[in-house]
């Protein structure tokens, strides 16, 4: 009986270490797992924040848009197309907004960064000013001025960026903003009577998201 008993401690040793580790193996899957799920909603969380960042700042663009004035009425100033090149831009780092002009060559703002504070960033850049008449049904901006009434409409491409711990999304919108002149003649001459703007507003079904890393210098929209 001794004998046997002793026989069976010999067989208890190596089930207990094979149960050991099989516990130990079963453990590591678990952690493992639970590290997995942390970091992919970690990453989702970050996903998330930067998507709401890019939107905030494409809301900020269109809002500095018309503060500043950027929605380049031309019928304003029809022999002159200089507001079709202002941008937004940060005139210090407290600054609130300025306008400056875009830079030679270029046909886009330079970036517009926005810092939204617990490690989430934001940017907006803005294209150059782009008639928009076709789109709306309006007839060319006359080159001189005849009784009547004038009509335009004027948008902006907007791209902006969302970063949160790493993770940036990007996302494109259109902004357009129209206008109405009426002209009247008095004393031989066509001047302007009234002019009627409307705020710049984004256009329905332009709004689409970008690839993160995508776009260049020459083109933000580049992926969009």
């Amino acid at each position: 009986m001794t004998r046997r008993l002793r026989g069976q401690e010999g067989f208890a040793v190596p089930i207990a270490i094979w149960m050991l580790m099989l516990g130990l193996l079963f453990g590591g899957l678990a952690m493992s797992q639970a590290l997995l799920g942390l970091r992919k909603a970690t990453s989702s969380w970050n996903s998330t924040r930067a998507h709401a960042a890019a939107d905030a700042a494409m809301r900020m663009a269109v809002y500095s848009v018309n503060t500043l004035g950027l929605n380049g009425a031309a019928v304003t100033h029809l022999t002159s197309a200089l507001d079709w090149t202002q941008c937004a831009a940060k005139a210090g780092v407290s600054d609130p907004l300025a306008t400056v002009g875009i830079t030679a060559g270029k046909a886009w703002c330079d970036p517009v960064p926005i810092d939204l504070g617990g490690g989430v960033t934001a940017s907006f850049q803005l294209s150059s000013v782009i008639n928009c008449n076709v789109e709306m049904g309006y007839n060319p901006l006359p080159g001189v001025l005849s009784a009547g009434t004038v009509q335009d409409c004027l948008k902006r491409r907007i791209v902006a960026t969302g970063t949160a711990d790493g993770v940036t999304r990007r996302v494109y919108e259109d902004t357009r903003a129209t206008a109405a002149a009426n002209v009247i003649g008095a004393f031989g001459v066509n001047l302007i009577g009234s002019v009627s703007l409307q705020l710049a507003k984004p256009v329905p079904g332009t709004l689409r998201e970008c690839t993160p890393q995508g776009g260049s210098a020459a083109d933000p929209s580049a992926g969009c």
